[in-house]
C-alpha cells in the first residue's frame, strides 16, 4: 500500500494572502476597540465627575434648607404667607438643583 500524500498544512499562496488579510483586519478592529473603550473610560470619569459636581450642589442646598428650616421653624411658621413663601422656595431651589443634575446624567 501506498500512503496518499498529505496536503500542505499553510495552504496556497492565495490561502495565505486572504488569511493574512483577516488577521490584519482583526488587528485593525481590536485598536478601534481599544480606543473606544479608552475613549468610554474618559467619558465616564468626566460624567461622574459633572455628576458628582452637580449632586454637591443638591447636597448644599438640602443641607441649607434643613438647617435654615431648623433655626427658623417658629419663624417661619409665624411670619403666615411670607414664611410658607419662603419655604416654598427654598423647596422649589432644591428641586431645580436635583432637576439640573439629573439633566446632566441624561444628556451623557
Amino acid at each position: 500500500m501506498s500512503e496518499a500524500p498529505h496536503a500542505s498544512p499553510v495552504g496556497s499562496t492565495d490561502d495565505q494572502a486572504v488569511l493574512e488579510g483577516l488577521w490584519a483586519s482583526l488587528s485593525d478592529w481590536r485598536t478601534k476597540i481599544d480606543e473606544l473603550l479608552v475613549q468610554l473610560d474618559l467619558a465616564g470619569m468626566e460624567l461622574r465627575e459633572a455628576v458628582a459636581h452637580e449632586l454637591a450642589k443638591v447636597e448644599n442646598a438640602g443641607l441649607a434648607l434643613k438647617s435654615g428650616f431648623g433655626h427658623a421653624r417658629q419663624d417661619l411658621m409665624a411670619a403666615g404667607p411670607a414664611g410658607k413663601d419662603a419655604i416654598t422656595k427654598a423647596l422649589v431651589d432644591l428641586q431645580q438643583a436635583f432637576d439640573a443634575a439629573r439633566a446632566v446624567v441624561t444628556r451623557r
